[in-house]
């Protein structure tokens, strides 16, 4: 089962993603980055990020289980970052369904 992180850029959640991705059978580890602000108006205001991280065949890693566990050396991580687009906070539901992010393709491929 594949593992996820709900906000990455959290203090050393990076790091911690990573080791797991190493240390478990886990073929990847997902996980999602966004900061909404409650007076959002625009598109940009609503764009979160989705962070996937996965093993290729060249990928190692090294974790010191000597000391604390917390010393991690990887190599060849392989990382994708998808942005999508967050629903408005500030929306009244209409149902009790919560609206998935929807993808945002970049410019160049509109």
């Amino acid at each position: 089962m594949d593992s996820f992180q709900p906000d990455i850029l959290g203090d050393n959640r990076i790091v911690q993603a990573m080791t797991e991705l190493l240390s478990s059978p886990a073929a990847e580890v997902r996980a999602m980055a966004a900061r909404i602000r409650p007076d959002a108006k625009g598109d940009r205001d609503r764009t979160g990020f989705v962070f996937r991280l996965y093993r290729g065949a060249d990928t190692q890693g090294w974790i010191d289980v000597d000391g604390d566990g917390k010393d991690v050396t990887l190599l060849d991580v392989r990382l994708d970052i998808r942005p999508v687009r967050l629903p408005d906070p500030g929306a009244s539901p209409t149902t009790n369904a919560v609206p998935a992010a929807t993808m945002i393709a970049p410019a160049g491929l509109r």
